[in-house]
């Protein structure tokens, strides 16, 4: 059977696959229940894509002994490049049009890699964890895969060429060659990947050299279903059935069970990659038959058709969506998914097809490549220039942007360390003769530093600050999203700080925390419980500062949101209700501070949100919340008094 042959058969059921792939992948990025895996979408797009590109080349192989490379990357760009160029285009001029300038200019630095198909490389340079910026919002995050395939089709058609003159040198089979060819680079990469997935997880995951064994289990795939179709040999139907099922249901555990928590790629690659190459060859090592006609079979072939425009789509409007809207209702998602389907289904109608088998593919190949480098320099160029601008307005009136500088200086200072060092190295603040106040504090209670310098300043103590970001003052420990790990540096740095506390023995202790943490109630009473418990043998008094309420939006882009749309007329427009704001670490604070004669709790919540209403933007035009927990330097400054009087008789009492 010719290759010409083997070609008829392949598509109905490269569709289906390529349609399960681009929904597992949008599942999983609209955030859906039973989803949490659904990223493995991206390792059988690789697999299909080592298929099928194998499978172009041996046939022009086969039929014409060699392969043009010109030709073969003219239709690389004809296919792919023309509907990315044209995603990127048009979803910042959306996003520049709707979100804030600060916003908009740190969620598109990746746009000139992304013109230019290296979107990968700058995430890895960059150290773009791909998992935690799913939560960053880069405008073309997932643009990292289309990077991988790019270069992985520079070197394919090498790696075949070289196969074909060694097999024609030594008169053997190509087939032979390119089986032995593919699993050599499966043997080397995907111990690559296995090994740098626990020393450089970044490199494993961006790059090619870690991940081109997927490519290579697809093409090995064809391989073998080229042999057995030459061969008239036989794949029993029972066996097929077997195969398929198995392989599916190894694909639905997958992403069923994998999450961003678990390191990847890892061996948990191995799963999805395998069994979507079983797929391959069994449902396309037998005899041809026409796509059905049923609903779902037709459906599935439209998705599987409009797969690549989904995916381009898919990413932008989320983004976009999520910077606009707070939480998604079902509403919210339904007219997204909408959105996603018409804006494909135009993208494929009107660019994709057209370009690649319609009336653009006449473009003379010369003109196309020039014309995209062209237009991916001129992307880049302006997005320079545009960049510039924006930063330079940005630094002058941004309020997000003077928001975010709005913050103690204790981290110029190097006072927090975050997950970077167990070491506990306190900041001394203020020297006095009165006695030594300790704050012990995550981000969110170390945001009263500035008020806290201050007060113990004018009353002649000590203050000195230990703090580290994301890390709970309670014994209590957590699994931490962002390293994908248990937070041990925490739980060190906590044990580290007790010891050098104990010898200082200071009169006052202040504990600071967010309420974001995912403990239940008794958790948080029992993890205060041990630590006060810890305190009261060496400090005189324990103070906890609640935390301050969280809004479902940051603040500071609220108001620079508005005020770009010319709308800002009222700070209620970036307020919400202080009925939002969860109170359950509060009372949990409140009820183990029962159990101590020397702690206390004091509360500021009534002069963040007057009269209930959490606003962003004070009468009088001061910021509040610099992003959605934070409050800015400036106004825990105005609040001063306030913190003065209610820690007047916790210093008068320890100071005597």
């Amino acid at each position: 059977m010719s290759s010409i042959d083997i070609k008829k058969e392949l598509i109905p059921n490269i569709q289906y696959l390529r349609a399960l792939a681009v929904v597992l992948v949008i599942g999983s990025h609209f955030e859906l229940s039973g989803f949490s895996g659904g990223f493995v979408g991206v390792d059988i797009f690789f697999v299909i894509s080592g298929f099928l590109i194998t499978k172009h080349l041996v046939g022009e192989l086969r039929e014409k002994n060699s392969i043009s490379l010109s030709l073969f990357y003219t239709r690389r760009v004809r296919r792919l490049v023309p509907a990315l160029l044209m995603v990127l285009v048009s979803s910042s001029i959306v996003g520049y049009l709707l979100l804030t300038n600060y916003q908009f200019l740190n969620q598109t630095r990746s746009l000139p890699a992304s013109s230019f198909w290296l979107s990968n490389i700058y995430f890895y340079i960059f150290e773009h964890d791909y998992f935690n910026d799913l939560d960053n919002y880069d405008f073309y995050l997932h643009t990292w895969s289309l990077g991988v395939e790019e270069q992985f089709y520079l070197f394919w058609p090498i790696l075949i060429i070289v196969c074909y003159k060694l097999a024609i040198k030594d008169f053997g089979d190509i087939s032979s060659k390119l089986l032995v060819a593919f699993l050599l680079v499966t043997f080397i990469s995907l111990s690559l990947s296995l090994y740098s997935t626990e020393s450089d997880n970044l490199f494993a995951f961006y790059m090619l050299p870690a991940r081109a064994w997927q490519f290579a289990f697809g093409g090995a795939s064809y391989i073998i279903v080229e042999r057995i179709i030459l061969t008239q040999a036989k794949i029993g139907t029972m066996s097929k059935v077997i195969i398929v099922s198995l392989s599916m249901v190894t694909i639905a555990y997958s992403v069923l069970y994998f999450d961003s928590k678990d390191s990847y790629p890892s061996w948990r690659a191995i799963l999805p990659t395998l069994s979507a190459s079983l797929i391959l060859l069994v449902s396309n090592a037998t005899s041809a038959k026409p796509a059905s006609q049923k609903p779902l079979s037709k459906l599935l072939l439209w998705v599987g058709n409009h797969s690549y425009s989904l995916y381009l789509w898919h990413w932008p409007i989320i983004v976009i969506a999520k910077s606009l809207i707070s939480d998604f209702t079902w509403l919210d998602y339904s007219l997204l998914l909408l959105l996603l389907l018409f804006l494909s289904s135009l993208s494929y109608k009107f660019i994709e097809f057209p370009f690649w088998k319609g009336k653009y593919r006449k473009i003379s190949s010369r003109n196309l490549v020039l014309s995209v480098l062209l237009l991916s320099a001129m992307i880049s160029i302006s997005y320079y220039h545009l960049s510039h601008k924006l930063g330079s307005y940005i630094s002058e009136h941004s309020i997000q942007a003077m928001s975010y500088r709005d913050v103690s200086g204790i981290y110029e200072m190097g006072c927090d360390s975050w997950y970077h060092s167990s070491d506990a190295n306190g900041c001394l603040l203020t020297s006095g003769s009165k006695g030594t106040a300790i704050l012990l504090s995550d981000s969110v209670g170390a945001q009263w530093e500035p008020a806290l310098t201050q007060i113990f300043a004018e009353n002649d103590w000590t203050f000195i600050l230990f703090t580290k970001s994301a890390c709970p003052i309670v014994f209590q420990d957590y699994y931490y999203e962002r390293i994908k790990s248990n937070y041990e540096v925490c739980s060190i740095w906590k044990d580290n700080l007790i010891g050098i506390l104990s010898e200082m023995k200071p009169e006052l202790v202040i504990l600071g925390n967010s309420n974001s943490y995912p403990f239940t109630q008794s958790e948080w009473t029992e993890g205060t419980m041990k630590m006060l418990t810890t305190l009261e043998s060496f400090a005189k008094q324990s103070l906890i500062i609640e935390s301050s309420p969280a809004l479902s939006f940051s603040g500071a882009e609220c108001i620079d949101r508005y005020s770009k749309q010319l709308v800002m007329k009222t700070p209620d427009l970036c307020s919400e209700p202080l009925s939002e704001y969860k109170g359950m670490v509060a009372e949990a604070q409140r009820n183990a501070v029962k159990n101590y004669n020397r702690a206390g709790t004091i509360s500021l919540n009534a002069y963040v949100c007057p009269n209930r209403i959490c606003k962003s933007l004070t009468e009088n035009g001061s910021v509040v919340f610099r992003d959605n927990q934070h409050l800015t330097k400036s106004f825990v400054l105005k609040l001063k008094p306030v913190l003065e009087n209610k820690l007047e008789r916790y210093i008068h009492v320890s100071s005597n």
